[in-house]
């Protein structure tokens, strides 16, 4: 009944809305047809599309102004540029400007990019290649010679002969290892005192320090206490002190310290058989200034690694990690129709002897530098592959250049191995 009741209300609220509605609307329709009106529309139409337009227009505006301005800088710096190199040109050739050779980025950056390298090998990887000396024979390789030379060196000494022995090479050639090896392998059954000097040594006080930690001593005050220590101890030693650049500076005074090791190697050498690490190019230098070779009776000269050494080296430490070498060609490899003609097996023959030869060139046959080479060039392809890229040479063209200045820091810091 109450619907029955609202139902007309509803019919006649709809109909009069909706007469409403169409008489506005006919009311709408009516005033278009007015002339003014209709200017009126049509003004506000037109102003609507002219500010779009301008606001078109800004836009493109903007966008011109944001890409042509480094388009422009760019264009002006490639002729400063050229302008800049045609002049610097002119000027060699005229001979009014020295040419100047600047350190690459690459080359500052070697080793930080190898142990980056590093970090991105799975960890078996990373834990055969490590830069540090090994103990493990079956990563010792073709050092039979200065072995032997070492082995020689410790019978004589136990024949009660005056025996001092250097061993001289560059750094990271692999000595520590070798004096690991050795002492591993000769059994000795006295006392073996090893010390790799970490800092620089060139005032007494820290000199009589070295010896007091190294004796396991309260405090030395003199090298006639060092002397008599030893010369009065109960048996015999043998004492290897490695990085021997530390114990000098290239100053007035700076060798004290190092003449003081000479007199003490002198009156000791029947109670301990001294074995000294040098760099070889403080060798070189001490050589020629202290005669350093004068106080030493055996000299082992740690001689660069061959390629094919170099080469098992490697292959030996690969082989352990289980991952099969995959040598990746250059472009001029690609170009090149011998190695096109080539199948699979033959390219990567090629390509192994390619990089070995030009590894072992750069390289120098140090161990240490040939593996940062290797890690540079290793490339992660999957759990069974290990990809080798085509290694780039460095560019060391700089140095002829350098200043006087530049080049006696650079000695300094190769003579002391740091400074």
């Amino acid at each position: 009944e109450k619907a029955v009741k609202i139902l007309p209300t509803i019919q006649s609220n709809i109909k009069q809305e909706l007469s409403e509605a169409i008489n506005n609307f006919d009311d709408d329709i009516l005033k278009l047809k007015d002339t003014e009106n209709l200017f009126e529309l049509n003004l506000k139409i037109a102003r609507i599309k002219a500010v779009k337009r301008t606001e078109r227009f800004k836009e493109k505006l903007v966008s011109i102004v944001k890409n042509g301005i480094p388009k422009a800088n760019d264009k002006i710096r490639n002729l400063v540029s050229k302008v800049s190199s045609r002049i610097k040109e002119i000027k060699l050739r005229i001979g009014i400007a020295e040419q100047k050779n600047f350190v690459s980025f690459e080359l500052s950056e070697f080793i930080n990019q190898s142990q980056q390298s590093l970090k991105k090998l799975p960890f078996v990887y990373q834990r055969f290649y490590q830069l540090s000396p090994t103990e493990e024979e079956r990563f010792f390789v073709n050092r039979e010679k200065e072995l032997d030379m070492l082995e020689s060196s410790f019978r004589n000494w136990q024949k009660d002969r005056f025996i001092t022995v250097a061993i001289i090479g560059d750094k990271g050639c692999g000595i520590t290892s070798l004096i690991n090896y050795f002492l591993k392998k000769s059994n000795i059954d006295i006392e073996v005192l090893n010390h790799t000097l970490s800092h620089k040594v060139f005032i007494q006080s820290a000199y009589f320090s070295l010896f007091a930690e190294l004796f396991g001593v309260e405090k030395f005050e003199s090298n006639d206490q060092i002397i008599n220590f030893i010369n009065q101890s109960d048996g015999y030693r043998v004492v290897v002190l490695e990085n021997l650049q530390h114990l000098f500076l290239k100053q007035v005074n700076g060798f004290d310290c190092m003449n003081l090791l000479f007199e003490l190697m002198a009156h000791t050498m029947k109670k301990v058989l001294w074995i000294g690490v040098y760099t070889r190019h403080s060798w070189n230098y001490l050589d020629r200034t202290i005669h350093v070779s004068n106080y030493f009776t055996n000299e082992i000269h740690v001689e660069p690694m061959g390629m094919e050494t170099i080469q098992e080296i490697i292959y030996k430490r690969n082989r352990l990690s289980g991952f099969q070498i995959i040598f990746q060609p250059n472009d001029s490899d690609l170009n090149n129709k011998k190695y096109q003609k080539m199948n699979d097996r033959e390219k990567q023959k090629f390509l192994r002897r390619k990089f070995f030869t030009t590894f072992h060139q750069i390289s120098s046959g140090n161990i240490s530098l040939a593996q940062l080479y290797w890690l540079q060039s290793t490339q992660l392809a999957n759990d069974e592959e290990i990809h080798i890229i085509p290694i780039r040479e460095l560019d060391f063209s700089f140095v002829k250049n350098l200043s006087s200045d530049e080049l006696f820091t650079m000695q300094a810091m190769l003579l002391h191995d740091g400074l």
